[in-house]
């Protein structure tokens, strides 16, 4: 039962918030428990000097909060709803540690630790910061103000600013680079410890910070020491390689060598294969269906990898699966649903149209398929809809001359369903999905009700 429309009140949806929150709002109630236990045991001397041993303390805080959702370990993924939102709220708690950490160095006074704990906090603060920078470069547009976004353009566009592009946003370095985090932080926190004026005599502002700093090294430790030895991974090799016909992409099929990948429809899973050039590891969206055999992952040229499939990877070259992972499930919808794949978004719904056994589950499912030219899986899609009569599909052709890109508005003014009752299943590029989000949040679809995952973590 809905209140205007935007809270319904049934035990699932609550379980539903209760899921999504129960992450987000662990890491606030720590964070603001380190703050109100140095407001209570603040060490004497001047206000000035004593938050910024306040703020440089929860800057070690949020970096270790970053390295535990860092350590992508299954209760994390549990907590969270998913490692691709312990992935955001890693990066966020990096860039939250990383301003704090600014603002510490800018408003505490030098103080009394051996010169080589000074040494130790330059190298972490320079450090952290240089990987903050790097993780936020594809999104520099957003960065940037107005006025300087045309020159940065034009260097970005010089034969210098496409090699810098080209080195820096490759996902293999910046993945492997990005596994020092943990020795900056650490060396922050030796920094701090040497410094005998943090604490101010008080043992519990000092052991508090030693525990938390230890906590983040030893999911640190285990995510690159022996997590290795606890993460079950899927050996397959590759089966096929297949073009797309009419787009820069590829399907990739790998056949198990033992017991295959078990998986739920709509999961992704990391896949490292081993390319021409060496092992190369990246998260792909499945689109087999979920009892099959050979598993399938639908490859779009947008990265270093994913541009070069076509000459790095051949059949019979060995493969290793690590998953399943995400939680975008229909199952956690509503009895009418909505799913928008545009692009290579439609992978996930390529596996849940695939594995649909009989009859659907939900009521009514509108499917819209979002493409330039029609969708190289039309055919497939309008078979499996011809066998399932409450499965409508919609193969809407999106050519931003002539039709424009889909609505919110137009997909709920097709529909015979008030948007309260609706879940939304959204897959596409990044932009298109924040901008349906706002729409069908403005019309009137419940914001637990709208599913997607980020497959942008940097």
């Amino acid at each position: 039962m809905a209140f205007a429309g935007v809270w319904p009140f049934d035990r699932t949806t609550l379980i539903r918030y209760r899921t999504r929150a129960a992450g987000p709002v662990l890491l606030g109630v720590l964070v603001v428990a380190y703050g109100v236990l140095w407001g209570v045991r603040h060490p004497a001397g001047p206000w000035g000097t004593y938050l910024g041993q306040a703020i440089g303390s929860e800057a070690v805080l949020l970096f270790t909060l970053a390295l535990v959702l860092m350590s992508s370990t299954s209760w994390v993924e549990s907590l969270f709803a998913g490692l691709d939102r312990a992935a955001i709220w890693h990066r966020t708690c990096a860039i939250a540690g990383t301003v704090l950490m600014l603002v510490h160095t800018a408003t505490t006074s030098s103080g009394q630790e051996a010169p080589r704990g000074k040494s130790l906090g330059v190298v972490g603060a320079v450090g952290i910061v240089g990987l903050v920078l790097w993780a936020m470069l594809p999104r520099w547009r957003q960065l940037v103000p107005p006025f300087l976004r045309a020159p940065v353009e034009r260097v970005a566009q010089s034969p210098g600013g496409r090699w810098a592009h080209r080195f820096l946003n490759g996902y293999d370095l910046w993945r492997n680079v990005h596994r020092v985090l943990g020795l900056f932080v650490a060396a922050g926190i030796v920094h701090a410890v040497l410094d005998a004026t943090v604490f101010g005599g008080d043992p519990v502002l000092r052991w508090s910070l030693i525990v938390v700093g230890a906590t983040g090294l030893a999911f640190y430790a285990y995510r690159e020491l022996f997590a290795r030895f606890f993460v079950r991974v899927h050996r397959y090799k590759v089966k096929a390689v297949e073009p797309i016909p009419g787009r820069d992409a590829q399907v990739i099929t790998l056949a198990p060598q033992a017991k295959p990948l078990r998986f739920v429809a709509g999961q992704w899973a990391i896949v490292s294969i081993e390319t021409k050039q060496g092992w190369s590891r990246n998260p792909f969206s499945i689109s087999s269906s979920d009892r099959a055999g050979d598993l399938s992952i639908t490859v779009k040229g947008l990265g270093d990898f994913s541009s070069s499939v076509d000459d790095l990877v051949r059949p019979g070259m060995p493969a290793v699966v690590d998953g399943p992972h995400g939680r975008f499930d229909r199952a956690h919808g509503t009895a009418e649903q909505v799913w928008i794949g545009a692009g290579v978004g439609i992978t996930p719904f390529l596996s849940w149209a695939r594995s649909l056994d009989g009859q659907l589950d939900a009521e009514r499912v509108d499917f819209y398929v979002s493409s330039r030219g029609r969708s190289p899986f039309a055919d497939e899609l309008q078979g499996i809809a011809d066998a399932h009569p409450n499965l409508h599909l919609h193969l809407h052709l999106v050519d931003t001359a002539v039709d424009g890109h889909l609505t919110a508005e137009r997909v709920l003014a097709e529909l015979p369903v008030p948007p309260q009752r609706l879940s939304v299943f959204l897959c596409g590029p990044q932009r298109m999905v924040k901008q349906l989000t706002r729409a069908f949040r403005r019309a009137g679809v419940a914001q637990v009700n709208i599913h997607h995952e980020y497959f942008s973590w940097r």
